[in-house]
């Protein structure tokens, strides 16, 4: 009893220290049974782990290999051979991922390959070819490019489809399989937006891709129509209207001239001949000079062409 209780006549309550070690030993005995329980969960967990694997290492063995779309370049044998997938392995013993980028590399018209497992014992090897949308010259030929920038083959002569030379795009490396270097920030970027949304778009026969000093761009169309794109910050969007533009302005241009249309606004097109302009241009050229001798020949008022919004 302390000097206060003895003090206000007060009893200390007596303690069970009994009831308090019983209550201890349960609180014990709980958190051993969850502790083991806990482990016994964690050995279980890792058996099936383990057993998994080994049942997918060694119960699932690849025994049939399909290949799929392979008709049109490379022959079944040399796709899995790129793979390097073979039957009677296991059919978790390789990664999926990396056959199929080996396929994309070695075999350089495959633009996109699929692999897949389809259980029990089939491998699927899905493949996508491409095709060259651009071409760069180099001082034995030209390199062929995809759409995509991946370089195909290099070659001494263009193929006969149309196939856009690249021009003003200084080409610093170009190994098949690989995405081809150019000199430039971003340059290669640009060009690829630009090749994958004529293709989305269905303009075709794209026969050179001019980029000027400041970074211009002018598309070049089936050898005669020059479409002025300007700057490449809006490439989709011009694209989608030079197609109604050039559903617009079909016809071919006289022998001898070409068809100039400029979408470099985005929003406006102005279509012109190349011998239009080049009158025009000799025009301002002589009114210039004899604006400074004093005379003042005739001279067009304003420059002949037609402007669709």
């Amino acid at each position: 009893m302390t000097e206060k209780n003895r003090r206000s006549g007060m009893h200390a309550a007596p303690v069970n220290r009994g009831s308090e070690l019983k209550r201890s030993s349960g609180k014990r005995k709980k958190k051993k049974r969850r502790r083991d329980a806990f482990i016994i969960v964690c050995a279980l967990l890792l058996l099936a782990s383990v057993g998994a694997a080994f049942s997918l290492k060694f119960l699932f063995k690849t025994e049939s290999i399909a290949v799929e779309n392979s008709a049109e370049r490379y022959s079944d044998e040399s796709i899995l051979e790129s793979a390097g997938i073979k039957t009677g392995v296991g059919l978790f013993d390789f990664s999926a991922e990396k056959a199929a980028r080996k396929v994309e590399k070695q075999l350089p018209y495959i633009g996109k390959c699929t692999v897949k497992r389809r259980l029990p014992d089939t491998v699927a090897v899905t493949v996508e070819y491409t095709r060259p949308a651009m071409a760069a010259q180099t001082a034995g030929g030209y390199i062929l490019i995809d759409k995509n920038g991946k370089v195909l083959e290099q070659v001494s002569t263009l193929p006969a489809d149309y196939i856009a030379v690249l021009k003003g795009v200084s080409v610093t490396g170009g190994v098949p399989g690989e995405t081809v270097a150019v000199e430039g920030e971003n340059v290669l970027q640009y060009i690829s937006e630009l090749a994958c949304a004529f293709d989305e778009n269905g303009i075709k026969n794209i026969t050179a891709y001019s980029i000027s000093e400041n970074g211009d761009i002018t598309a070049e169309i089936d050898y005669v129509t020059d479409l002025k794109l300007g700057t490449l910050s809006k490439a989709p969007s011009k694209v989608r209207f030079a197609k109604e533009v050039l559903a617009d302005n079909s016809a071919s241009p006289a022998d001898g001239d070409r068809t100039v249309i400029d979408i470099t606004e985005g929003t406006k097109a102005y279509v012109r001949s190349q011998k239009a302009i080049d009158a025009a241009s000799e025009a301002a050229s002589i009114a210039e000079a004899s604006d400074i001798a004093g005379t003042k020949p005739d001279v067009p008022a304003s420059l002949p062409e037609t402007a669709e919004d």
